[in-house]
């Protein structure tokens, strides 16, 4: 089965992270497309033709896919902080807000614009941000999981999944 495995990769951390969860998709025997692997990190100032370059093959092989796995949330280094930003609510309210990784969330709602199955992958479901958990068919949070949700899917047996889905959500 053809699965695109959507997930950061800007640091050390992240990138082990994801080198493990590619080799275990991968040892179950599905094609994987992991920007890491077979696109490129393309810096901010590289030129337009390399950018639009390596957004469409991100875009095209999304399109070829069966199943986007989405890791949600991913190790940083021992001194980096999460990224968060200051919004202010009203005239004395003042909240801190975590921001996902953008590059992750655009591939999760283009796999869902195109109906192709999300499933999440993430350690903690403490704070899922509404959209990215509706997003998802599942959540999973180990590699067993994981491995059981590709093989129903591989199967049609959605329904299963649901009930899955509705216990971890408390739907």
């Amino acid at each position: 089965m053809k699965i695109f495995l959507a997930a950061p990769f800007f640091n050390d951390e992240a990138r082990h992270q994801l080198t493990t969860l590619l080799a275990f998709i991968e040892n179950m025997r599905h094609h994987v497309f992991c920007a890491m692997r077979d696109g490129k990190l393309v810096s901010k100032d590289a030129p337009e033709e390399t950018r639009q370059k390596y957004f469409r093959l991100d875009v095209e092989e999304m399109y070829k896919s069966r199943v986007c796995v989405a890791m949600l949330d991913y190790p940083l280094p021992q001194n980096q902080r999460l990224q968060h930003v200051t919004a202010k609510y009203g005239a004395d309210k003042v909240v801190q807000v975590q921001i996902p990784d953008t590059g992750t969330v655009f591939e999760m709602g283009l796999a869902y614009a195109q109906a192709i199955p999300i499933i999440g992958f993430a350690a903690s479901l403490k704070s899922m941000n509404l959209m990215l958990s509706q997003s998802c068919i599942t959540v999973v949070q180990d590699f067993d999981s994981l491995e059981q949700t590709l093989d129903l899917i591989m199967h049609g047996r959605f329904e299963e999944i649901e009930r899955t889905r509705k216990e971890l959500f408390q739907l």
